[in-house]
């Protein structure tokens, strides 16, 4: 028998998986139970609804991508400059790696519940913020180091729709690289505000 905390897990996965390739709302507890290969017993001695797994689903998720971006050789680089263009190409790499194999939560959970869940509405808007905010003092970090006024906040929130758009033309398209290409001519665009604010 598995210990509880593993099958705890074991569910988180599961709504992980399938929340991100079916959808959220078609997703069901059988399916999730089948899929974590755990009793629907053990499913209701962790969660009492669907909802409060996918609640735990997604904060686990959000853990995960908060460290997988802000942790990384960029941090260490004393130049604000070269410490933002280094962080965009990691972030390329952690959007093109398996945290993010089959998409986006914050993305995905947003489409789906934004309308029908006030209250997951409002986590993912704490939860994007968040990113936006980490992201925002980079860039005026940058801004600072360079002598440049840049509209930090607005850039930021730019940022999160480079990424969460090229993830879904990325599915669209079969095509992953177009993260990648995204997150290049954002940095790219960083850049000539950087170079032309300076001129």
């Amino acid at each position: 028998m598995a210990p509880r905390g593993e099958n705890r897990a074991k569910l988180i996965d599961a709504m992980r998986t399938l929340s991100l390739t079916k959808g959220f709302p078609a997703t069901t507890v059988d399916e999730v139970c089948t899929e974590a290969q755990v009793s629907k017993g053990s499913f209701y001695h962790h969660f009492a609804t669907k909802d409060d797994l996918g609640q735990a689903a997604l904060d686990g998720f959000f853990d995960e991508l908060v460290l997988a971006l802000t942790t990384g050789l960029f941090a260490a680089d004393e130049d604000p400059v070269e410490r933002l263009r280094r962080f965009v190409t990691h972030a390329g790499v952690v959007c093109s790696g398996p945290l993010l194999t089959h998409g986006c939560m914050l993305g995905s959970f947003t489409l789906d519940l934004a309308e029908s869940h006030p209250d997951m509405r409002d986590k993912l808007s704490q939860q994007f913020s968040t990113l936006a905010s980490y992201v925002a003092d980079l860039i005026r970090n940058a801004g600072d180091g360079a002598g440049v006024a840049l509209p930090a906040e607005e850039l930021a929130q730019q940022f999160l729709a480079v990424i969460e758009g090229s993830i879904v033309l990325a599915k669209a398209h079969a095509d992953p690289n177009i993260v990648n290409s995204g997150l290049a001519l954002f940095a790219n665009h960083l850049d000539l505000l950087l170079h032309a604010a300076a001129g």
